[in-house]
This record gives C-alpha cells, structure tokens and sequence, in this order.
C-alpha cells in the first residue's frame, strides 16, 4: 500500500483504524490537508472531524492543538512533488487535497487555488 493509499483507506473505510503511527511523508501529506482545511480562513467541525478520524480518538483540546501544529507548519510542493515522484501518488495526493477541500462542503476560491498550485508542482493534470 502506497503511502498516499493508507491516509484515503482510513478516509474511505469507516472501519480502519486511524494512523497512529504516522511516517515523516503521511505527516507531511496530513499538513498537506490542514493547510486545504485553513484555506478558507475557517476550520469547520466537520473537517476537524476528517482529521480526527485520521489521527485517532483525541480530546478536543488535543485535537486542536495538532491541528494548529500542523496548520503552523510550511508547506512546499515542491519539495512534497520531490518526495512522491510515483505518478500514481501523485494522483492521489491530489485526491487526498479534495478530501480537504470537501471537508466543509464547502468550496471556496482560495482553496482551488491551492489545488491548482499542488497540482502543477505535482505535474497532474486537471480531468
């Protein structure tokens, strides 16, 4: 299984268990997400619930806290694109960003933005 591949199976599978034991790529790909979730201005609770899901059962105040971590962290595509360099990683980081935009329901200008920027570092094209 990719490493994109386990974050979407926990996404998709209601039933798998989170990813608590997290490589240095997933946490990077989880930041990936944060900063789609931030790209509004506003975390809603049901993308805080997206991340829940992934990370484990965490109280709110901890939950929260890695949130803001993550939020608070850089991200680079071009250094996320020199790290997954497999085309169908790539396409599934790019899945992955919609799961962040989507977490709301909601989407807004400044995250398609993102998604257009993460998908040129990535050399995915639209479609």
């Amino acid at each position: 299984m990719s490493r994109v591949n386990r974050i979407l199976s926990v996404l998709d599978d209601p039933t798998a268990a989170a990813l608590t034991d997290r490589t240095e790529d997933e946490e990077m790909l989880l930041t990936m997400m944060v900063h789609m979730f931030f790209a509004d201005g506003v975390v809603a609770d049901s993308e805080l619930k997206v991340l829940q899901r992934l990370v484990g059962e965490k109280d709110d105040g901890e939950l929260r806290a890695y949130l803001g971590e993550l939020g608070g962290r850089h991200l680079d595509y071009s250094d996320l694109a020199k790290r997954f360099t497999d085309r169908q990683e790539r396409d599934d980081i790019v899945t992955l960003a919609e799961h962040g935009i989507w977490g709301d329901n909601i989407v807004e200008p400044g995250e398609v933005d993102m998604l257009e920027l993460l998908m040129e570092a990535l050399g995915v094209q639209p479609g």
